[in-house]
């Protein structure tokens, strides 16, 4: 209480009137000197305060109190590294991910292989203090395996009767996703959109041979990314991402097939 009236008195303290004969600019420079006197005296005020509170503590409690401030300066700190401008999209992060990836379609039918992803993600544009603009490069394994019986694969992504097969196949790409993303605040959760060309680096058959078919494949492929996640404190994200592809990756169009990958992320901010 005691506390509060003293800084009460000195903020009104403050309210200075223009002196007879003192210009505008001397009166303004006066206030301000006079105005940073009182701020410097009530945080006088203030740290005397709080010095006597710790005096009165007992070790125990004095070292919860220092543990405390000093759990609210590392998460300033931290903070301040996840996101120097203030902007919680505004960061750079390298990404590692783990791929789920599968070939939707009917001829013939692809099931999900594990697979892998490596890239970074850098700002763009800034909305606000929670919505911004990305871009991503990622180097991302992609495919499908078959397992059936009847099927014998040919090349650009057909079937005919014959033996029991296995076949990976095995495609990579570099991922360029352009995202809206937003984040409430820099630890939490956030939740990104956007569109995702697709460059076809290579793409190989696996089974008993190995068989060579980027030629039977289109070089660009068109999905749709959407994702939510986590930034922690340490500067590490995670996060889950569904990216249906929209266009039909074999050159043949009688053959119709899509990509789809579902990715567990994590990210670490630069």
């Amino acid at each position: 209480m005691m506390i509060s009236l003293l800084l009460f008195i000195n903020c009104a303290n403050a309210q200075s009137s223009q002196r007879p004969g003192e210009s505008s600019k001397e009166y303004d420079k006066r206030l301000k000197q006079e105005n940073k006197a009182i701020s410097d005296a009530n945080a006088k005020i203030l740290w005397e305060a709080e010095k006597a509170e710790r005096d009165a503590m007992t070790p125990e409690e004095r070292r919860r109190y220092e543990n405390t401030l000093r759990m609210k300066e590392q998460e300033k700190q931290q903070e301040k590294k996840v996101n120097k401008t203030g902007k919680t999209s505004d960061y750079w992060a390298m990404i590692l991910g783990l791929n789920a990836s599968n070939i939707l379609g009917s001829n013939p039918d692809y099931k999900p292989v594990p697979r892998g992803q490596v890239g970074i993600e850098i700002p763009i544009i800034s909305f606000s203090d929670y919505l911004g603009l990305r871009l991503g490069a990622s180097y991302s394994l992609q495919g499908g395996k078959i397992k059936s019986e009847g099927y014998s694969y040919t090349p650009g992504g057909g079937s005919s009767s014959g033996n029991s097969t296995s076949i990976t196949s095995r495609r990579n790409y570099l991922n360029l996703p352009v995202l809206i993303h937003y984040q409430k605040a820099p630890v939490g959760f956030f939740a990104e959109a956007g569109v995702q060309p697709g460059l076809l680096l290579s793409a190989k058959n696996k089974g008993t041979t190995t068989t060579n078919i980027k030629d039977d494949l289109k070089k660009l492929d068109i999905g749709i990314p959407i994702g939510v996640g986590y930034q922690l404190k340490n500067k590490i994200g995670v996060g889950l991402r569904i990216t249906p592809g929209l266009m039909n990756v074999n050159k043949d169009k009688q053959f119709k097939n899509r990509n789809m990958v579902a990715s567990l992320r994590a990210s670490y901010a630069l």
